[in-house]
């Protein structure tokens, strides 16, 4: 049996860059993803969808590799980015950015809830939950840190 965590995460922030240049950085998955950290590869599937493959991250003999695949859906003229979880994996991923023009500037909201569900014996379930809680997390925030330096450049 599988230990399912619930990862959640949803943040608002400004960034001094103009929306057009944000959003054509957010909406081109790759590139964006240069910016998240411990990315082993994103593989690029038909019909704007993506897997992304983690590297593996462990302690002793217990290693685990995240994999996930998500389509994408955009909307330039609302300047929003939707992921959808799409089944295979041992995580789902689904979110959105939404950005809104904030003077010379851009308002951003970034929200993206999902789970990973992890072979993890019984025994290690207490250890490992909340271990791989935090190091996702901290993930998803040196993620936004890197996008905002590479937004401020603009």
């Amino acid at each position: 049996m599988s230990l399912i965590i619930p990862i959640s995460k949803e943040l608002e922030f400004r960034v001094s860059a103009p929306i057009s240049d944000v959003y054509d950085l957010l909406a081109d998955v790759p590139r964006s993803v240069q910016h998240f950290p411990k990315v082993d590869r994103v593989v690029t599937l038909p019909n704007n969808t993506y897997r992304w493959e983690m590297e593996r991250l462990g302690i002793q003999k217990m290693h685990l590799q995240i994999k996930y695949t998500s389509h994408y859906t955009y909307n330039p003229q609302e300047k929003w980015i939707r992921w959808s979880p799409v089944e295979g994996g041992n995580a789902e991923m689904g979110g959105f950015w939404q950005l809104t023009a904030d003077g010379n500037g851009t308002h951003i909201y970034f929200e993206n809830d999902g789970r990973l569900i992890l072979p993890v014996p019984r025994l290690a379930r207490m250890v490992v939950k909340p271990i791989a809680t935090q190091r996702f997390m901290d993930m998803l925030d040196v993620y936004i840190d890197n996008l905002k330096q590479t937004m401020a450049m603009f």
